[in-house]
């Protein structure tokens, strides 16, 4: 099946519960909006058609840079799985959480990406 004219990514990336950790006095606040974008979802898994939820957890230094990212569920497709975590780790930008004391600390984000392959940009999820 040709792929269609105009294939846009469906993402909405979501904050959910987090694992119980201690958390900073100010949380991290992320600086760069859009993190993910139609033109990343990868080529083979659109041609596809393939579809996945991948859900992860990131560790956020007190540099405001992802560190650390981890799937914690996976789509069922490594490449959207790699995809995610390769993302935040060169594009995500935060604000630094801070402690009590104003200065800047380590801090955690649970998220979701959902990928999907849409028809149309009226119906385009970020």
């Amino acid at each position: 099946m040709p792929l269609p004219t105009l294939v846009a990514l469906a993402m909405s990336a979501q904050q959910v519960t987090p694992p119980a950790l201690p958390h900073p006095a100010e949380p991290a606040r992320l600086l760069t909006p859009h993190v993910f974008r139609d033109e990343d979802y990868p080529t083979e898994a659109a041609r596809h058609r393939v579809r996945g939820v991948v859900r992860y957890f990131i560790v956020i230094n007190a540099a405001g840079r992802v560190s650390h990212c981890r799937v914690t569920r996976s789509s069922g497709w490594a490449l959207l799985d790699e995809t995610t975590c390769r993302l935040l780790r060169e594009r995500a930008r935060y604000e630094p959480a801070r402690d009590a004391d104003g200065n800047p600390t380590v801090d955690t984000y649970v998220g979701e990406l959902d990928f999907r392959v849409i028809e149309s940009t009226t119906d385009r999820v970020m």
